[in-house]
């Protein structure tokens, strides 16, 4: 029978060995890649994501009460959210009364002015503004790396569906407010927690480039923190 400091190295050992992991000034790659490389789609991407929502609470474990749920976590299918949403899309989704209802429940002034013209402009004119203004153009370029990319259960993510930002993220408030599970990581990016408004303004509306790489960057951090920590 193992100790339990002897069944904490194992399991340690366990995801080093499965993450392949290299640590070299303080960027991590996964099987020779780089952790910021992964995109939606790759053999690594879901897992780092759970992982990384399970070292935030071990990270705030000593002064949270909050534990990850694996029970709840394994009653669930999961799936790949993408955070600003695929836009190649939105086409479809303007034909949608109920997408249109929500852009305009977000009482803002730009957004009603666009949506007012959609019988005087085609729909390209109109998904056009719509990107120029909930969009980074940079993260658009980049939509399927994991800076774009979050965790959520499947019906959850369905349920998304196309939405721009700051609707997506009252989605995710209404529902973590009704019981849903909703990852730890997931409500704080779309809280913008991981975001330096020290150096770059707050913009609710949309997810940009420097959210993502911030998003990345602490990520990272917990990795290094985590599997460095335990080499003793």
């Amino acid at each position: 029978h193992l100790g339990k400091e002897e069944f904490r190295k194992s399991i340690i050992k366990i995801i080093c060995d499965d993450f392949k992991i290299e640590i070299s000034n303080s960027k991590i790659t996964l099987h020779n890649e780089p952790l910021q490389d992964l995109y939606y789609g790759h053999r690594d991407t879901k897992k780092v994501l759970l992982f990384f929502n399970i070292l935030t609470l071990l990270a705030s474990s000593k002064e949270s009460y909050i534990k990850f749920s694996f029970d709840l976590f394994n009653s669930e299918k999961w799936s790949i959210e993408h955070i600003h949403p695929q836009t190649d899309k939105l086409e479809e989704s303007l034909k949608s009364k109920k997408f249109k209802d929500e852009l305009k429940s977000l009482n803002n002034d730009k957004v009603t002015q666009i949506l007012s013209e959609l019988n005087n402009s085609n729909r390209k004119d109109m998904i056009n503004k719509l990107e120029e203004f909930f969009s980074d153009k940079n993260i658009k370029e980049d939509n399927h790396n994991i800076k774009n990319l979050t965790l959520l259960s499947s019906s959850i993510n369905s349920s998304l569906k196309n939405n721009f930002f700051p609707i997506k993220r009252k989605m995710i408030v209404d529902k973590d407010a009704k019981g849903a599970f909703i990852p730890i990581a997931t409500k704080n990016l779309f809280l913008k927690y991981y975001s330096n408004f020290t150096k770059e303004e707050c913009n609710m509306m949309k997810w940009t480039n420097s959210d993502g790489e911030w998003y990345v960057d602490k990520i990272e951090d917990l990795f290094i923190n985590f599997f460095e920590g335990n080499e003793k």
